[in-house]
C-alpha cells in the first residue's frame, strides 16, 4: 500500500514500530499520541477530518447490557 488515512488507533503502533511512515494528522492540533507529526493546516493545507464510530444493538436488547457498554 502507498497511501493509507486512518484513525490513530489503529496505525500508531505501526508508526511507533517504524513499519509506517505519517505525513500528517488531520485534527485542529497534534494528536497526543504523535506530538511530533504536524496538522495538516500546519503543512498550509486548509483541512480538518474526524473519524465517528459507533457502536449498535438490535432493537430489544436489555437496558442493562446497552448500559454497561454505554459506561466503558
Amino acid at each position: 500500500m502507498e497511501a493509507l488515512a486512518s484513525g490513530p488507533g489503529p496505525v500508531v503502533p505501526h508508526i511507533k514500530a517504524g513499519k509506517l511512515r505519517a505525513l500528517a494528522t488531520w485534527g485542529d492540533k497534534r494528536h497526543p499520541s504523535l506530538p511530533d507529526i504536524p496538522t495538516l493546516k500546519e503543512l498550509g493545507i486548509d483541512n480538518e477530518f474526524y473519524i465517528w464510530a459507533g457502536l449498535f444493538a438490535p432493537a430489544g436488547t436489555p437496558d442493562a447490557i446497552v448500559s454497561s457498554c454505554a459506561t466503558q
